[in-house]
C-alpha cells in the first residue's frame, strides 16, 4: 500500500533529482489497496483494492480502470480480495479472502472461480475445482515461474500449493 500511496498522490506531479524523474498519478477511490502485480504484456499494474472489492488496472501511470468487481464472478463475487499475482502467461490470480476462493482472470478472457467453495471455509486438499479444494481466508499468493501457485491460507495456518491442478499443504498445521 505504500507503493500505491506514492502513485495516488497527485496527477502529473513530477519531481526531479539529478537525472531521475518520478511522475505520480492521482487515482481516487482506493480503499485499502493490499496487493500489486505487473502485467508483462504492457507493464501495467494490477491492484487488489480490498475494501472496494475491486481489481484495478493502471496503464502507463495515467489511466486506472476496474477490471473486476463484486459483479464480475457470479459463482464467487469479490469479497475482500487481499492478494494477487500475475503468472508468466498474463493470467491474474486473486485471493478472494472473505469468500474463501481463488479467482482466475485469464489473459484476454473472462474471470471465473478457480478454486475453493464460495463463502465456505474449510481445509480440503485435492483437485482444483470450485467444489473439491477448500480454503479458509487465503491472503497472500505467489505465482512461481514454473506455473506453481503458493497460497498463504491464513485461517488454516498453512502454506498451500497448487501444482498440476492439485491443491496440497506444504507447511503449517490446521488451525
Amino acid at each position: 500500500s505504500l507503493a500505491l500511496a506514492a502513485i495516488a498522490m497527485q496527477m502529473n506531479r513530477s519531481t526531479s533529482s539529478g537525472s531521475a524523474s518520478i511522475t505520480t498519478l492521482s487515482v481516487t477511490g482506493f480503499n485499502k489497496p493490499e496487493a500489486i502485480g505487473i502485467l508483462a504484456s504492457d507493464s501495467s499494474l494490477i491492484v487488489a483494492d480490498t475494501k472496494n472489492n475491486q481489481i484495478k488496472k493502471i496503464v502507463n501511470e495515467t489511466t486506472a480502470t476496474v477490471i473486476l468487481d463484486t459483479n464480475g464472478v457470479a459463482s464467487s463475487p469479490l469479497n475482500s480480495p487481499e492478494g494477487l499475482c500475475v503468472d508468466s502467461s498474463g493470467n491474474i490470480f486473486v485471493n478472494n479472502t472473505d469468500a474463501n476462493t481463488i479467482i482466475r482472470i485469464p489473459f484476454g478472457g473472462t474471470a471465473a472461480n478457480y478454486a475453493g467453495l464460495n463463502a465456505t471455509a474449510g481445509m480440503v486438499n485435492g483437485t482444483v475445482s470450485t467444489t473439491t479444494a477448500m480454503f479458509n481466508g487465503p491472503e497472500g499468493i505467489f505465482c512461481a515461474a514454473n506455473g506453481i501457485l503458493y497460497i498463504a491460507d491464513v485461517g488454516n495456518n498453512q502454506i498451500r500449493r497448487i501444482q498440476s491442478n492439485t491443491v496440497s499443504n506444504i507447511a503449517g498445521s490446521a488451525a
